[in-house]
């Protein structure tokens, strides 16, 4: 998985409220 796929995966979880799962993918 590319770092393009992964900061995308994280703006979705960031628009379900999923800060915490968000978070954990950044690092």
């Amino acid at each position: 998985v590319g770092e393009g796929n992964l900061l995308i995966g994280a703006l979705a979880l960031c628009r379900e409220g999923k800060w915490d799962a968000a978070h954990k993918i950044v690092q």
